[in-house]
């Protein structure tokens, strides 16, 4: 993180700075990216993220090596990340598809749908950009995990 206080720089993106970080947990959705050092992830897991972002656009500078990906997406679920949540994501996200709403609607019901699928537990998202599904789903294999 470019931050020199990244336990603050999450407190003043989840909201004006609070005195109990929980409270403001169930109402703020926050999610970084560009994570490349397993050492920053913890910082950020210890302070309240609720969504990790692993790159893997290859063209990106923050693009992590499989390696990269596997020591951060293992310390979330260290942390806590549940089993499955992906699978649960992606069920309710497709519920949603055929709703017709409008899209800021779209976006609060997505919001709503990944707090309740991460709680106070984060979870990690792959970023991709321009890459053959097979690498895609060779990744999601490999990182069972990750969220796309």
């Amino acid at each position: 993180m470019k931050s020199s206080n990244p336990r603050q720089t999450i407190i003043d993106l989840l909201s004006e700075v609070p005195a109990d970080l929980t409270s403001v947990q169930k109402s703020r959705l926050l999610k970084l990216c560009g994570f490349t050092r397993a050492s920053d992830v913890e910082t950020a897991l210890q302070n309240g993220i609720n969504l990790i972002g692993v790159i893997f656009a290859s063209k990106s500078p923050r693009a992590v090596s499989d390696e990269q990906a596997l020591a951060i997406t293992q310390l979330v679920q260290k942390y806590g990340e549940r089993t499955g949540a992906a699978s649960v994501l992606v069920t309710e996200v497709d519920k949603l598809i055929g709703d017709k709403l409008s899209p800021k609607l779209w976006f609060q019901r997505c919001a709503d749908v990944l707090r309740k699928v991460t709680v106070r537990q984060p979870l990690t998202v792959g970023v991709f950009q321009d890459q053959p599904l097979e690498y895609v789903s060779r990744t999601f294999t490999h990182l069972p995990t990750l969220s796309i």
